[in-house]
């Protein structure tokens, strides 16, 4: 064999594994899909765990929620929970269990079209090779455990920040609130008007009333009802009114000066007939 043969054999040996090398995308890409396959393998063996792990998750959300919300009232809310109030104050606002989705279902896309991109684009699989080091694998993993806490925390966090904000505006829906015992205050209180509600438990209503939160025992709630809002008035309808008002003030303006004479005519007749009868 010449030198020049054997230099081709020994370039095209070299070069070789590098073209078939396995990248380390792919290695976790297989990493990942075993143990994906490994818990599916576990939850069609112990299926009670999907209720399990779903009313833990909804509890940790609704204690997130509940803390954020009346911490936001500088009032503390623990006290008065029971374990099964964690889970109705997830489902009191399902918009808070919706945006939990909505950002777990955008992380799972993310990752599902990084995969893609790297099987696809093998120039954009050599560039994110980086990103696949053994070192970043096991936090990796630390991150799938991590990503849906925080996302529960944010999302408890937005929903609560908006709902003290609207209630501290007076934006929520009004209630009448009758109770069945005094309050035992100066006035004996048995009537709560205008008051909004910030959360209700198993055993107590927390409503705003005069910038303050009140703890009403359900025992003690006769009758709840809700306030009809005021009739929304237009700008025109509202011009319209004063132009009305206005004119109806000069009417009676002009009606008085007119009558004003008269009466005073009158007077002097009857001064004079008086006089003329004396």
């Amino acid at each position: 064999m010449t030198t020049l043969q054997k230099n081709t054999a020994t370039e095209l040996d070299d070069s070789t594994p590098v073209a078939s090398a396995t990248l380390r995308g792919e290695l976790y890409d297989a990493q990942l899909d075993s143990m994906l396959r490994r818990f599916n393998d576990f939850m069609m063996r112990h299926p009670s765990m999907i209720l399990t792990v779903g009313y833990l998750l909804c509890s940790i959300l609704g204690m997130l929620f509940s803390y954020r919300l009346f911490a936001l009232f500088d009032f503390s809310i623990l006290p008065y929970l029971e374990l099964t109030d964690f889970i109705l104050a997830a489902l009191t606002h399902p918009w808070i269990l919706l945006n939990v989705i909505g950002w777990l279902v955008f992380f799972v896309v993310l990752f599902a079209l990084d995969r893609y991109l790297r099987r696809r684009i093998r120039r954009y699989a050599i560039w994110s090779e980086k990103y696949y080091n053994p070192v970043q694998f096991q936090r990796y993993n630390l991150i799938f455990v991590l990503i849906p806490l925080l996302f529960l925390y944010n999302a408890a966090k937005e929903e609560s920040t908006k709902l003290a904000e609207s209630i501290k505006n007076d934006k929520q829906p009004k209630f009448h609130v009758s109770l069945i015992y005094p309050v035992q205050d100066a006035a004996k209180t048995l009537q709560y008007d205008q008051v909004q509600v910030i959360a209700r438990t198993s055993s107590y209503l927390f409503v705003y009333f005069q910038q303050q939160v009140k703890v009403i025992p359900h025992a003690n709630v006769a009758v709840i009802m809700p306030i009809a809002p005021a009739p929304f008035i237009s700008s025109e309808t509202n011009v319209q009114l004063t132009e009305d008002a206005a004119k109806n003030k000069m009417d009676s303006k002009i009606t008085s000066e007119v009558e004003a004479p008269s009466l005073e005519a009158e007077s002097g007749t009857d001064s004079g007939a008086t006089s003329t009868k004396g």
